[in-house]
């Protein structure tokens, strides 16, 4: 004949922890667990407050944010050391969402450099009134300004192409020749000018927090950088307005007299 089976009641007062354990509260907490993703518990809300902290990081990140904040870290840090970790830790974002916006590190470079010379971007175009010396003068001394205006600005900017100026780019070179400056010299002059002014503020940048604090030596020139660039920028404008004034003459000489044309006529 089988024992007659032990209540319930007095199996668990034998096992109290056991008791303590309430299999049924387990297994319906067990259940509603399983609906929550990444086992958070529903109570977990430290963990829910971080998710939808970087779901609402990433829906208020655009280009344009991704851009501005770049090169504020350009500012901070220096070219050397910008970094798609480094931008996406500043944003708030996971690193691959910035993949979304640019598809790699040398895109991100190029829309920096590109909104970097909004500034220059955004001055005014020659008008016919304009003398075009003094516009060649203003023209580049705005370049370089811009390129001052963030660090490591001249590397940034070098190599870069200036893909959404071509149209300033062709009404400047418009305006020379329209002004007596043969086409194939002020294209040159323009990328001289150009070139000479990366070079110059690339060197004014590198030189910025170089020194070691020693003294330098006596016999070596102190270098300032806005008069040497003034210099320069001046050879380079004389240089052009004797070409211009040459082929002016040369065609002039050329060119038949009213006499000629009316015994050829």
């Amino acid at each position: 004949m089988a024992a007659p089976r032990e209540p319930e009641s007095q199996r668990l007062a034998r096992y109290p922890a056991a008791g303590n354990k309430d299999p049924q509260g387990a297994r319906s907490r067990s259940v509603g667990h399983a609906h929550h993703p990444k086992n958070l518990s529903v109570n977990d809300s430290s963990s829910e407050s971080s998710i939808s902290d970087r779901f609402v990081n990433v829906t208020k990140v655009n280009r344009e944010i991704v851009v501005s904040e770049a090169l504020d870290l350009l500012d901070e840090v220096g070219l050397d050391t910008v970094s798609t970790r480094r931008l996406a830790k500043r944003l708030g974002v996971e690193q691959p969402s910035l993949y979304w916006y640019f598809r790699t590190k040398k895109d991100l470079l190029a829309a920096m450099a590109e909104a970097a010379m909004a500034p220059h971007a955004a001055a005014p175009l020659p008008t016919p009134d304009d003398d075009w010396r003094d516009w060649f003068l203003d023209n580049t001394r705005s370049f370089r300004r811009t390129l001052l205006m963030r660090r490591d600005g001249a590397r940034l900017h070098a190599g870069s192409t200036p893909a959404n100026d071509l149209d300033r780019i062709r009404r400047k070179m418009d305006f020379l020749v329209t002004s007596g400056v043969p086409e194939r010299d002020a294209q040159m002059a323009m990328l001289a000018a150009s070139r000479f002014t990366v070079g110059s503020v690339l060197e004014e940048q590198a030189d910025v927090g170089s020194s070691d604090g020693s003294d330098p030596a006596a016999d070596m020139p102190v270098i300032d950088y806005e008069s040497a660039f003034e210099a320069g920028l001046t050879l380079i404008l004389d240089g052009l307005v004797h070409r211009t004034a040459m082929r002016a003459a040369c065609r002039q000489t050329m060119a038949p007299s009213s006499d000629q044309r009316t015994t050829h006529g």
